[in-house]
């Protein structure tokens, strides 16, 4: 037998909305499937997006939630090639939040050991990596601005924007800690976001006067609206989320005024606003892993795991509620 977190009512409190059940382990699988055992998963800040079916999703109650695990094949399909028993992977599928989960084999990647940072190479890493490389189309000398630029996704952008693509790279984050790690992975200037919105907006401007060439955006509210005012001509904003708004809904509330600030904020610089969803790149997404984990191998990509790491599905609740604070600094994981 094995656990399972499961939404077993929508809603936006996540110890309400879910319930660990118990499931019998599988015993076959389909042709193009394989069967992992968890030993990690990945904490993601969508998970509060989840268990309100926020993305659209025909899904009734009770559903499995978690974006990534890190785990271990036990049983693998005939058709499968490139995986064999006992290697170990990290995949993205909804189940995350499970002991065992069967995925499709075109959504693994192969790792060398159980090590958690290569978890968050799968969601944060493929995010950061393919947003940037579809939508953003960085060219060397640009200015890009990384909106939570400590957490997990955050970070993992900033160097590829700086190292990869040679940009100038702005970051935001909450705390001096942050600020002193952002710019010894890459970051030119770090701002903090928690100074009044006023501050905010001049600080962005003085951080960029040229305005931005890039936002990878994550944080949404105030600051996103204040980002758009300060976009350079052709600016491309990539809307990877917006988690100030994710608890209350307000993520995908737009008020007419804020409707219209922001077509005119892109309208008058010929910019763009794109929206990224990682599934939509299925087929881009393996050629990403391979350069962040090569990356990784190397020691020229720094992967920083928060130091609390939460252990058991009972801490599920604890380690969302804990990313949602403010106080996660990088990848946050929970041990399974």
């Amino acid at each position: 037998m094995y656990r399972e977190l499961c939404v077993i009512e929508k809603g936006p409190v996540f110890e309400k909305a879910t319930a660990i059940q118990t499931k019998t382990i599988p015993t076959k699988v389909q042709s193009n499937e394989v069967l992992l055992r968890h030993v990690y998963a990945g904490v993601n800040a969508t998970d509060i997006n989840a268990i309100q079916n926020t993305y659209g999703d025909l899904l009734t109650p009770p559903y499995p939630i978690g974006l990534e695990g890190l785990g271990q094949v036990t049983l693998v399909g005939s058709d499968v090639k490139h995986l064999h028993v006992g290697d170990y992977v990290v995949s993205y599928s909804r189940g995350g939040y499970s002991e065992y989960q069967i995925v499709s084999a075109n959504v693994c990647f192969p790792v060398p050991t159980p090590d958690p940072h290569y978890l968050a190479l799968c969601v944060s890493g493929l995010t950061a990596a393919a947003a940037i490389g579809e939508l953003g189309r960085p060219r060397t000398g640009e200015v890009a601005l990384v909106t939570a630029a400590a957490g997990g996704t955050g970070t993992i952008a900033v160097q590829l924007l700086k190292h990869k693509y040679g940009c100038h790279v702005v970051g935001t984050c909450s705390s001096a800690e942050k600020e002193a790690y952002l710019k010894s992975i890459g970051c030119d200037a770090v701002i903090n976001y928690k100074v009044g919105e006023a501050e905010l907006t001049e600080a962005l401007r003085r951080a960029a006067p040229r305005g931005y060439d890039i936002v990878y955006e994550c944080v949404g509210g105030a600051l996103r609206e204040a980002a758009l005012q300060q976009l350079a001509v052709g600016g491309r904003v990539i809307f990877i989320g917006a988690i100030s708004g994710y608890k209350s809904g307000a993520t995908w509330r737009i008020t007419e005024d804020e409707d219209l600030l922001r077509k005119s904020a892109l309208l008058i610089k010929s910019a763009s606003l794109n929206g990224f969803l990682l599934t939509h790149f299925a087929e881009t997404l393996s050629g990403y892993f391979a350069d962040l984990r090569q990356r990784y191998d190397a020691e020229e990509l720094k992967i920083h795991c928060d130091q609390n790491i939460f252990e058991g599905l009972e801490q599920a609740a604890n380690a969302v509620a804990y990313l949602h604070s403010g106080k996660s600094f990088g990848k946050v994981v929970l041990k399974l």
